[in-house]
Formats: C-alpha cells, structure tokens, sequence
C-alpha cells in the first residue's frame, strides 16, 4: 500500500510587520545656487560670502566663506519645519585656517528648538584649523524632531583679517513619521510527498508527488483558493488575511 503524506513548510507563515520609516532630505545646499545663500533664511553679506573655485570647493566649484576682522559675530541662518519627521541628521564639511586660541576665534554650530534659546552642537577653534575639508554630523537632539520653528545656524567670531572658515554641503535629513501601514497578509507551503517507510517524516530518498490539487481550510472553512502541486511536490498559499 502506498502512503502519502503532507508536511507543511516550517516557519513559512509571514504575520504583518511595519514598514520602515524613510529618510527624507529636508535641506540640502552645496552654494552652487543663485543668487547667492538663496537656500538661507537669513546671513550677513558683509561677512559671508560664497567663492566660485572649484580647487577649494569640496564639491562642485562653490563654498562658502566667512573671514575675519568681524565687528560682530556673523551669522548664517536656516529655518524650515521639520513637522513629520524625526531622527533628524545635520551634516556639513568645514575647513578652518588661522584661527588663534587667544583672540577666542571660532565657528559656532548652534540650534534652536524654540526660536529663541539657541544650543551648542559644535565649536571650530584654534586646533581644528589644519585647512583640511572635515565632515562633521550631529544626529540631533528630540527637541528638534516634529517642529515647525527649527533652525541651525553658523556664528563665526573671527578677529583677524587671515582667519578663514570655508562651509560645503550643508544638508538636513529625517526620518518620515507616515509609517506604512502593517501589510494584512501572509503566506503557507509545504511538500506532498511519499512516506516510503512511513515514519511520518519526510526522508532525503522520499519522492514529491505533484500535480494534485490541496485545498486550505480554517475548520470546516475554505479559506484558500486552490493550488496544484509542483513538480517537486512543494505547494504554496499567498496573500492570506493575517
């Protein structure tokens, strides 16, 4: 007598998952554009200034320069709402020349969550002016997440008329908060296959039989349409409500 039995796939069901959040760039300016600081919500010109040179850009042929001999701090300003968006990612490539730790010479990096309370994230000093292209990324703090008054700015304090602060590539990124919603459906297979020495376990010589047709049933249910055997014996069930 021949025995033929079914074995159902192990671990082959898929319950629903949430898909993962998309970063998405928020702010991106690498000063190609024109007029100049047209992607900024505010900066002193008399001060800054954006350089057409490719050999001293760190990407394309423009940077921006901020140089010493400042009456006042000088200060480049983005604004934006980050409503919708989290795990926000600040990254920006910097190159600092001359700059003298007992004028107090500096770049500050600040933030703002509120519009008026501004906080540190970086400071370029006398030390960090090897006039070498550095990235810096600040993985932002949750103030900044979900907020319709953020903004990041760049304060320089430059007292000499040879300190030099060069910015490219200043971007903004973040993580959409519009999830996805779970995917409603799974899927189950097995093999149906002859028991040769009726173990109830299917063997490495134990054949697959196909071309039969299984139905899938929850209880006296139907819940599946029916699907034929492979020629391996292996059938499958897809998009079933989870």
């Amino acid at each position: 007598m021949d025995f033929f039995k079914f074995s159902v796939l192990p671990l082959i069901l898929i319950f629903p998952f949430m898909t993962q959040a998309a970063t998405m760039s928020l702010f991106t300016d690498g000063f190609e554009g024109t007029p100049e600081f047209n992607a900024w919500t505010s900066v002193d010109t008399t001060k800054w200034n954006v350089i057409n040179n490719a050999d001293g850009a760190h990407s394309g042929s423009k940077r921006a320069e901020v140089k010493g001999a400042n009456d006042s701090d000088d200060i480049l300003t983005k604004t934006l709402s980050t409503v919708g968006y989290d795990n926000l990612v600040l990254t920006y490539w910097y190159k600092a020349e001359s700059l003298e730790s007992g004028d107090d010479d500096n770049l500050v990096v600040e933030y703002t969550a509120d519009g008026s309370t501004w906080l540190n994230l970086f400071t370029i000093n006398d030390g960090l002016d090897d006039d070498t292209w550095h990235e810096q990324t600040h993985n932002l703090p949750m103030g900044a997440n979900d907020n319709s008054i953020f903004s990041f700015r760049f304060q320089a304090n430059l007292k000499h008329g040879n300190d030099f602060i060069r910015l490219d590539d200043v971007s903004l990124t973040g993580d959409d908060l519009e999830v996805a919603p779970p995917s409603t459906t799974g899927s189950i297979g097995g093999w149906k296959y002859k028991d040769l020495n009726e173990n109830g376990a299917r063997d490495e010589d134990e054949p697959g039989i196909a071309d039969w047709t299984i139905n899938l049933y929850q209880g006296d249910q139907l819940v599946a349409t029916t699907t034929t055997v492979g020629e391996q014996g292996n059938y499958y069930f897809t998009n079933l409500a989870a």
